[in-house]
């Protein structure tokens, strides 16, 4: 385990093999086609606005878009407990504790992947990370051999050392333009999992995934964001003093709300009733999609 924290600090990722239990992951994959099925409603993260699964399926019965925060949805139970017990697990939380070296994690945001959007390549920074910046663990967990037929996700190992932050205040067009030029400078590797594998990375590590190569292939996986509960929520370049009376304060403030219950990990949407019915208002007043990282165009 050791060896792995090096693997982490000197790479930017990591890749722990057979960490998620096959009974788990077969009881998520029931859950996800029985709720196809049934129709509901969802947040997609790839289009940002609420749907309905059946307009997303494609001819071989894939969901097209991303669930966001699927472990909420209180229409859902099956698929939100045995979620909760892969994305909240002690199997994750040991791991995040060999590296990072803090104790206790709070989950922010999640992702459920039937087939492969593609996503441009990022540092997880500009959206989400801690504050001060750094502290975040992201984790992509394959709930499928992963081959790269139905596309594959991908990393640029040492990338998270770049010391330029030339990124933070730049509108979205001209991120995007700096990290295509800073994936020039590093060499892209591609990473094909077996089921259970999970990899682990840097919010400041250059990363993306491919679209579906063969039609009719899926990419099943999961994805989470974890930061440790004694950060507070950054992201964008925020880097505040952590000793600051202010900075202890919100921190006491914010952390007293943290019970974990039957969970390793603490999650960050605590109120799964308010999600949901935000949601079906939002539905209901017919929203647009928001696609800041628009996949149409890559």
């Amino acid at each position: 385990m050791t060896n792995l924290a090096k693997e982490y600090i000197e790479n930017g990722y990591v890749i722990v093999p057979n960490l998620i239990p096959d009974e788990r992951i077969l009881n998520l994959l029931n859950c996800l086609e029985n709720l196809k099925k049934r129709n509901c409603l969802y947040y997609s993260q790839s289009e940002h606005n609420w749907r309905f699964i059946k307009s997303d399926l494609d001819k071989n019965n894939l969901i097209e878009s991303s669930f966001e925060n699927f472990t909420n949805l209180i229409w859902a139970k099956g698929l939100s407990k045995v979620g909760k017990q892969i994305l909240q697990s002690k199997e994750i939380n040991e791991i995040l504790k060999k590296l990072s070296g803090e104790d206790k994690f709070c989950m922010w945001q999640n992702m459920l992947f039937d087939k492969s959007t593609g996503t441009l390549d990022h540092l997880d920074t500009y959206y989400l990370d801690t504050d001060p910046m750094g502290g975040l663990v992201a984790a992509w967990i394959a709930l499928e051999n992963i081959d790269g037929e139905g596309g594959s996700f991908h990393v640029f190992p040492g990338s998270h050392k770049e010391s330029s932050r030339d990124w933070i205040n730049k509108p979205h067009k001209d991120y995007v333009y700096w990290c295509k030029e800073l994936a020039s400078k590093y060499k892209k590797k591609e990473a094909l999992l077996n089921k259970g594998d999970v990899l682990f990375w840097h919010p400041n590590l250059l990363h993306g995934s491919s679209n579906q190569k063969v039609e009719g292939k899926s990419r099943k996986s999961l994805t989470a964001h974890y930061y440790p509960i004694s950060f507070l929520k950054g992201g964008g370049g925020i880097n505040s003093d952590k000793n600051s009376k202010s900075y202890l304060k919100k921190l006491s403030s914010r952390n007293k709300s943290f019970k974990f219950l039957n969970y390793s990990i603490e999650s960050d949407n605590k109120n799964d009733l308010l999600f949901c019915t935000k949601g079906i208002i939002k539905y209901l007043l017919k929203n647009k999609p928001r696609l800041q990282m628009d996949r149409r165009k890559y």
